[in-house]
């Protein structure tokens, strides 16, 4: 079965180099993303409208950019735009190459942005640091964040024990959105933004706390039918297959 999404992302990394007060996500975690989660992830996809790179922040593991864009490249997966957001506390020529080689492969540059997140609550990012990311044409110097995000922190994470703030609550979507075309056996997951965690997970959203992923689960990447087991078409052969694997 193929696979499109509308928006998928990608959590490279649970590492940070800062510690913010609103961080939905949490405590930062040592962990990376194994390459074979994004190898499944990555196969027999027939397009992707929008990539997220998400962390953790994302430029402490720009191999598995740089791995990512070789996968892409290498199966010939249609990609529309490709979207990350950075700190900017540090930028290494590593992130920069990996950056340079994912955000070639997009073939819409108008829903593409690299963006650093500059608020209230983060350290402001070195000059020369956004010097080095001015290269790119998708490059937004004063985030990606709109008049609802500033007003509202998610509460998730450590945004919780903030005070003073308004919150939206951050509950699992009712329904799953997609689009099942049996006859070219293809299933598009749209108004849904599908993301796999650094284990392997696959998450009915993006917004979450490394705590509570299960809150979002909707299966593991490992399984081949997830995204059929997720809408409700595994058939008998699917579940035979599961039984003798």
């Amino acid at each position: 079965m193929l696979k499109a999404y509308d928006t998928l992302g990608i959590e490279v990394t649970r590492r940070c180099n800062m510690h913010c007060a609103h961080c939905l996500r949490g405590d930062a975690e040592q962990k990376d993303i194994e390459y074979r989660y994004i190898d499944a992830l990555l196969t027999d996809i027939k397009y992707i409208s929008s990539l997220l790179i998400t962390g953790g922040e994302p430029s402490l593991n720009p191999k598995a950019i740089q791995y990512i864009a070789d996968v892409i490249r290498s199966r010939d997966i249609c990609l529309g735009g490709v979207a990350l957001i950075t700190n900017g506390k540090t930028v290494p020529d590593g992130f920069i190459t990996a950056c340079a080689s994912l955000f070639s492969l997009a073939t819409e540059d108008e829903c593409s942005y690299l963006a650093v997140s500059r608020d209230i609550f983060h350290e402001e990012p070195p000059r020369e640091n956004l010097q080095k990311l001015s290269i790119f044409k998708a490059f937004q110097p004063d985030g990606h964040r709109n008049d609802w995000d500033r007003m509202y922190l998610k509460d998730l994470g450590r945004a919780r024990d903030l005070v003073g703030y308004q919150k939206a609550e951050v509950t699992k979507p009712d329904e799953l959105w997609y689009e099942y075309d049996a006859k070219a056996g293809v299933i598009l997951f749209s108004d849904t933004v599908i993301t796999m965690t650094v284990n392997g997970d696959i998450l009915s959203d993006c917004d979450y706390d490394f705590k509570d992923t299960m809150n979002w689960r909707i299966g593991h990447v490992t399984d081949p039918y997830w995204a059929e087991r997720a809408i409700g078409i595994v058939g008998e052969k699917e579940r035979r297959d599961t039984r003798c694997a």
